[in-house]
């Protein structure tokens, strides 16, 4: 299994207050609108294993088996009647249970790179939910980030953390982004280096992090032909909290229903 999807949990913990408290919002969301809950592109599952330690009923969707064999092997453990994890295509969700909320957290609709991909993701969503429910999900906001659209061959030393197995040193470099303009898609290139006690590189991998920016015009414009009636954007998870939506922010949280509910 790859460093990247072994430490993706320890990961997410300590990117935290860099991008936002992403699993304390949708753990607030789920108890404020309740269940049950589908994340999609999940992941190791760890928003919905904490909602389900909290007592709502959660389904995650993952089409990597690599992050769903680590979530399995490292995770929280939830409560066998109140989770699942399945393997999936946000672009083709199965169709045996509807739910009160949707999500897509951690930025996960940039990694569909292709407008229509992105609307067929959308009418999923919407096509799964109870009558009243609520699609949710956030991205970057492109203006307020944007370094993201030029390249950078530097190479950024990003905090060591622990192998959730071995407890080895894991050290993280972001060595280069490379910018297409007319796919409106970045690709940052990460150095994985698994270190011993004694300073040792046991392991060394890279990975490639593809992801398309989308500016707010864009996403209003993809809803509206997914069959969204009404959608409410924050900049932030702080003004979210605040109930202080359509400010820009860092990030683009968007709240959506669909016409067809």
């Amino acid at each position: 299994m790859p460093l990247y999807h072994e430490t993706y949990d320890v990961r997410a913990v300590i990117d935290a207050p860099l991008i936002g408290d992403h699993a304390g919002y949708y753990l607030r969301l789920a108890e404020r609108f309740g269940g049950p809950v589908l994340e999609l592109g999940a992941g190791t599952a760890r928003i919905s294993r904490q909602l389900a330690a909290s007592g709502i009923d959660a389904t995650a969707l993952e089409i990597s088996d690599d992050m769903i064999d680590a979530g399995n092997r490292w995770g929280q453990p939830a409560p066998a009647d109140r989770f699942r994890i399945i393997r999936g295509d946000v672009r083709n969700l199965p169709r045996d249970r509807t739910y009160a909320l949707v999500i897509a957290p951690f930025r996960m609709m940039q990694e569909l790179d292709d407008e229509t991909d992105v609307i067929r993701a959308f009418q999923e969503a919407f096509s799964v939910l109870q009558p009243g429910g609520l699609f949710c999900f956030d991205l970057i906001d492109i203006q307020a980030a944007p370094a993201l659209m030029h390249p950078d061959p530097t190479i950024q030393r990003l905090p060591d953390i622990r192998h959730p197995e071995s407890g080895n040193a894991v050290r993280i470099s972001a060595c280069e982004r490379l910018v297409n303009p007319v796919l409106r898609q970045y690709r940052e290139k990460w150095l994985f280096e698994e270190v011993d006690a004694a300073g040792r590189i046991l392991r060394t991998e890279q990975s490639w992090q593809v992801h398309r920016w989308y500016r707010r015009s864009d996403i209003a414009r993809l809803l509206q032909q997914a069959g969204c009636k009404s959608t409410i954007w924050y900049g932030s998870f702080r003004d979210m909290e605040l109930e202080q939506p359509c400010r820009p922010g860092r990030d683009q949280i968007w709240l959506c229903q669909s016409h067809f509910q």
